[in-house]
């Protein structure tokens, strides 16, 4: 008796392509990045340093963390006068507030933190190459070089804002390629993401910054080809009155 599926003349080969369901992450690429975060656990092991940088911004912004934390305020807890900060921005500070709450006031746990942003940032940035170029190859090549850029890894091992910068600054861009102009944008999630992160970016902007506004290239059609700069004040309602202060 013949099969009825071989008597419609499907091969073997289809009949496992129907019943396997798309995967939008598939496993090639899960193994990319669980090899970029063994070879990232590697590397950062062996550069990682339990010194405090001799740089003195990072003193600060684990004073103005410590101060958040500790319900001082916004203030400058190494001196008497314990005077309101108006130089260094907010968001740095408020990450180091939330790991001394929950990690403790070692500098060892914040400077992991920024390792850990790091290698998120390496996979956020391998999605975002590959939605740009459609190429997977092109995403692992800029991967490996991010991934052996040795200014990133130092910034990685001190208590500095250029690698959460970095995180948010990648997050946003990525969600920025995902919004969808074919339905109105205020139904699409990945906008309100990319207004969220851009003003987590703003938190790390001077004052001078924040009032100056920002620029974005969007589609101006479906036809994607043509685009228009969309400008828009940077006066957020959620980031500028905490850049101000």
């Amino acid at each position: 008796m013949i099969c009825p599926v071989l008597s419609t003349g499907l091969s073997l080969k289809k009949i496992i392509k129907i019943q396997m369901p798309a995967n939008p992450i598939k496993l090639h690429s899960l193994i990319i990045l669980l090899v970029t975060a063994v070879v990232f656990t590697g590397i950062y092991s062996s550069i990682f340093d339990k010194k405090l940088d001799l740089n003195g911004d990072n003193a600060h912004y684990y004073i103005l963390g410590k101060a958040l934390a500790t319900g001082e305020g916004y203030v400058n807890i190494n001196t008497i006068q314990k005077q309101p900060n108006n130089h260094f921005p907010p968001g740095y500070p408020i990450i180091i507030s939330g790991i001394i709450k929950v990690f403790g006031d070692s500098i060892i746990s914040i400077k992991i933190a920024n390792g850990v942003l790091l290698l998120f940032t390496l996979i956020a940035l391998y999605f975002l190459v590959k939605q740009i170029s459609k190429r997977e190859s092109t995403a692992i090549i800029v991967l490996v070089l991010v991934l052996l850029n040795s200014h990133l890894l130092r910034y990685s091992t001190i208590m500095m804002t250029e690698i959460s910068f970095l995180f948010f600054s990648t997050i946003t861009i990525l969600a920025f390629t995902k919004v969808n102009y074919n339905k109105p944008l205020w139904q699409d999630v990945y906008l309100y993401l990319v207004i969220y992160h851009d003003d987590d970016i703003l938190l790390y902007s001077h004052k001078r910054d924040s009032i100056s506004g920002r620029y974005y290239i969007i589609p101006a059609n479906n036809q994607a080809l043509e685009t228009r700069s969309c400008y828009y004040s940077g006066l957020n309602p959620i980031g500028f009155p905490l850049a101000i202060t």
